[in-house]
């Protein structure tokens, strides 16, 4: 028996797989292993690294002749970083917030033994957010209210920009009515229309999800909000007025006019809230709304329509004044329907916050180098031009020396405010006619003091004491201790300039 001829069989085998296809030759598929950064959304794209890991040794310029990077569609030009079966791609242009980009490498590239891919690649991410689709945030008339007006305007706030073109394809009203879409902000497209609303009729406006905002994102979900045209005849009234401080209301007492009834505890950071019966326009309100003593009121909402509306003073009257607030008659509502009742309201800018520090008086020694009693001389605000005897004695002020002194200053501060040595510092000084006297300060202290107690019954002031040189001369004239305007207590009040003028 013959044994059996297995190697012209095998040579035969080998020969057809060498002279075949060389992909018979793979023993594991061309093919992308990773790549960055990763499907999904990029906060911050100048931070991302745009790379390939390949799984066998590429042909580079295979590689990069068939990899694309495009944002939006459009291929980005850039270029080409290796690190073994790895590549980078560096764009030219750094990529940028709220696009869409796609990497791809088509099947056609190689590795180094000229094997191809069996698939080609593609991955893709975004540097712009889900949370950048826009949102309706608010319409008027709202979803099942009444359009009171006979040509009322439709009101549509977004969160995000729109334009107007894509405001005039993706929004439709049914019945059909004539009109035009103008953008009133950015983000609020207003429909204006050319003929009268159908009293009783109730329309329906369709928002399309495919409403694009600014990022090109588009709404992604359809609104429908529907209204009915009415016959609104009802006058907006004021149910009632307050001073808002921080989360505290206090009601308002309406006046006669004669100055009655006083508001007081009006503070500089107080808020005027007018509450209505029903949306009105504020423009109307603000023709109707009148305030005497200061320059004006300013709205804080930019809204066209509220039952809420809140006012600030543009600047805080005099502390302690009373003013007067009026609301005439004329306001409006949607509807064209105006108020007639009108109201006065008087207030007193008393706030205990808001009172300016007031200067009360000083305390000086006339003999500041004994230890013992250095003969400390008080004076108020009023005893303007009253003696200040500085002698030559010693212990005393000796003529053309140079003696450490302090000078004290008191005030009377708004409800716990204190005052910073350093605006002390910036505002006061020492004054003399003919050279009678001149004082160098050098520093401002809040504590510490030369003499421990205050001035007897001036315990509840805020004290400051003055330290520097004072020089006295033979020759007498007015001394005059000053503190100039726009010192600030802790409150942010403002004093005022005071002058206190002593006779050597």
């Amino acid at each position: 028996m013959k044994k059996p001829i297995f190697f012209p069989f095998l040579a035969l085998i080998l020969s057809s797989v060498c002279f075949s296809d060389c992909d018979l030759l793979r023993f594991s598929p061309f093919e992308v292993l990773s790549w960055n950064p990763g499907e999904g959304f990029m906060e911050e794209p100048g931070n991302i690294e745009v790379s390939v890991l390949l799984s066998h040794d590429p042909d580079r310029l295979s590689v990069e002749r068939y990899f694309s990077l495009s944002e939006d569609g459009t291929n980005l030009e850039g270029d080409f970083l290796w690190k073994g079966e790895r590549i980078y791609f560096i764009p030219r242009a750094p990529l940028e917030r709220n696009h869409e980009y796609v990497i791809s490498i088509t099947a056609d590239a190689k590795d180094s033994d000229g094997l191809s891919m069996d698939r080609g690649f593609e991955g893709s991410f975004s540097t712009r957010s889900s949370a950048s689709r826009p949102k309706l945030v608010s319409v008027f008339p709202e979803d099942g209210g009444t359009m009171a007006q006979v040509r009322g305007s439709i009101r549509l706030e977004f969160s995000e920009d729109i334009s107007i073109s894509s405001c005039i394809d993706s929004v439709k009203l049914s019945p059909a009515v004539q009109g035009i879409w103008i953008l009133d902000k950015p983000d609020t497209a207003v429909f204006i229309p050319g003929e009268n609303w159908e009293p009783g009729t109730c329309y329906t406006l369709g928002i399309q999800s495919s409403l694009k905002g600014k990022t090109g994102l588009s709404m992604g979900e359809e609104r429908s909000v529907s209204f009915t045209a009415g016959t609104d005849r009802e006058k907006p009234f004021l149910t009632g007025a307050w001073r808002i401080d921080g989360m505290a209301e206090t009601l308002l007492q309406a006046d006669d006019g004669e100055g009655k009834t006083v508001n007081s505890g009006w503070e500089k950071t107080s808020v005027l809230l007018l509450r209505f019966s029903e949306p009105v326009d504020i423009l109307s309100v603000k023709q109707c709304l009148s305030c005497e003593v200061v320059s004006g009121l300013v709205p804080e909402a930019e809204s066209l329509y509220g039952t809420e509306l809140r006012f600030t003073l543009k600047e805080m009257p005099l502390w302690g004044s009373r003013f007067i607030l009026r609301l005439g008659e004329g306001v409006k509502d949607a509807a064209g329907n105006t108020s007639t009742n009108s109201f006065v309201f008087t207030l007193c800018a008393d706030g205990e916050s808001s009172q300016s520090p007031v200067f009360r008086g000083i305390r000086f020694p006339l003999a500041p180098g004994n230890l013992l009693d250095c003969m400390p001389r008080s004076y108020t605000a009023s005893d303007a031009y009253a003696g200040l005897p500085l002698t030559a004695e010693a212990y005393h002020y000796p003529y053309m020396a140079e003696v450490d002194s302090w000078i004290e200053l008191y005030f009377e501060t708004s409800c716990g405010a204190a005052i910073d040595p350093l605006e002390i510092a910036r505002c006061f000084r020492v004054e003399a006619t003919n050279g009678a006297v001149s004082f160098n300060p050098r520093m401002v202290v809040n504590e510490n003091f030369s003499i421990s107690e205050a001035v007897a019954g001036w315990e509840n002031y805020r004290r400051l004491e003055v330290r520097g040189i004072l020089t006295n001369s033979v020759s007498s004239g007015v001394v005059s201790f000053v503190i100039d305007s726009g010192f600030l207590d802790s409150n942010g009040n403002t004093g005022e300039e005071y002058r206190l003028p002593l006779l050597k």
